[in-house]
């Protein structure tokens, strides 16, 4: 049987935050793309922050300057501070509901309440989570509401963190959802009843009340005066809901909302992070659309050769039904995330024996531009996001974990990638 062959200028392998980020620019910038992958992976935990460097200093500039020299290996030592800004900043252009700290113009540190109630360090998050915690004072009166049916709320332990780290008064309101569901008329109450309300079903709910959100509050006022009978609703300075209220349009729901109680409301973290990462998944798979980017979430690569006469890869694809695509391309991309390795990568030893008999070296392999090493010209293959800890010997899942890269590796990486790709493709 033949097998299909399929042209384009880059093939991208992996799906997640990195994978998408370079397809993105580089179809943006005229170059025809296609990304495979089996799957989000880790892109589907992501918990709402732009993490970079979880270093204790809020000077980045010299943080980052100690963390390069302490480990040599790490993907930040091949990142300057103006490649990380410049990508945070290119991001952000694209993806404005995504908020990037900068003071100064420069960028920085702000610690974030996490789901535990303990703070970390981060240099961005979705515009809709709370994050200007400086503004606490003691006059502040701030109440997280809290979702009775909602298993993976987490506002007891959010109230705890902002009482034992910042000034003023949290406290936290309970709110049945039943009720809720009861009162509009909703058949989310089905799920109620059948018990499998899920994160996104109530994301979902708020999404079709957008605009008929008067009922919620005023269940929110009457049960504040029931539960909180010591208290004023008026002194009230903050409302935090749960990282839940709407996929599709967040911001106006919480307006609505802060318009119906005449107090500002946000979001805080939750255990459940599929809907902060569907949010981001959903925008980011609408600009490659828009791009003209191919997406494809239902194959895998399974193997790599070369056609060294015309400077090309083949890249063997196979989908869902086993069957066999080539797709070649002058450009190779590997993002896959090293949580959920499959097909060419979950066979390390294999996979290193066939990159030496393509000329390319493995493992310690990445030049500064995070391009595999040949023993000929420039292979045109780039590693980017969390698969650049294949490519390490002296790297592993502690070093990725612990040092609180997440999507701001994956944001500079593969944009240092795509300029280097596009300054080439200038050049030719």
């Amino acid at each position: 049987m033949d097998v299909k062959k399929i042209q384009s200028d880059v093939v991208v392998v992996g799906g997640g935050f990195s994978g998408m980020n370079i397809a993105r620019i580089l179809s943006q910038n005229g170059l025809s793309c296609n990304l495979i992958s089996g799957g989000y992976g880790a892109s589907e935990f992501w918990n709402g922050t732009v993490d970079l460097l979880n270093y204790p200093g809020d000077n980045i500039e010299l943080e980052l300057a100690k963390f390069q020299v302490s480990i040599k290996d790490h993907p930040y030592a091949k990142l300057s501070l103006k490649d990380i800004q410049n990508s945070l900043i290119e991001f952000n252009r694209d993806f404005t509901k995504l908020s990037i700290f900068q003071e100064d113009d420069k960028l920085v540190n702000r610690h974030v309440i996490t789901p535990l109630g303990t703070t970390k360090l981060c240099v961005g998050n979705w515009n809709s989570i709370f994050s200007t915690y400086k503004d606490f004072t003691l006059d502040t009166k701030c109440l997280l509401i809290e979702f009775a049916e909602f298993p993976n709320s987490t506002a007891p332990l959010v109230s705890l963190g902002l009482k034992e780290t910042f000034p003023g008064q949290f406290n936290v309101l309970t709110i049945n959802l039943a009720t809720v569901f009861s009162l509009m008329n909703s058949e989310f109450t089905e799920y109620l009843e059948e018990g499998k309300l899920s994160a996104l079903n109530l994301a979902e709910f708020f999404d079709e009340k957008v605009l008929h959100l008067a009922p919620v509050a005023e269940i929110i006022k009457k049960e504040f005066e029931l539960q909180f009978p010591d208290l004023k609703f008026e002194e009230l300075t903050h409302f935090l809901f749960p990282a839940v209220m709407g996929l599709e349009h967040t911001q106006t729901i919480l307006n609505n909302l802060s318009t119906f109680l005449n107090t500002e409301c946000w979001e805080f973290l939750v255990f459940t992070p599929t809907v902060l990462a569907n949010r981001l998944i959903n925008k980011m798979e609408r600009k490659l659309e828009i791009a003209g980017a191919i997406n494809d979430h239902s194959k895998i690569l399974v193997d790599l050769t070369s056609e060294e006469s015309v400077h090309k890869w083949n890249c063997h694809i196979r989908n869902s039904d086993g069957e066999i695509t080539i797709l070649n391309s002058k450009y190779v991309i590997f993002a896959t995330g090293s949580i959920f390795l499959h097909g060419f990568f979950r066979d390390q030893l294999k996979m290193a024996n066939q990159f030496l008999s393509l000329g390319l070296d493995f493992p310690e392999s990445l030049n500064p531009h995070f391009e595999i090493i040949s023993s000929h010209a420039n292979s045109n293959i780039f590693v980017v996001g969390s698969a650049i800890f294949h490519f390490s010997t002296n790297l592993g899942e502690d070093d990725e974990i612990q040092d609180g890269t997440g999507l701001g590796m994956a944001i500079a990486t593969s944009f240092k990638v795509a300029q280097e790709i596009i300054a080439r493709e200038k050049t030719n």
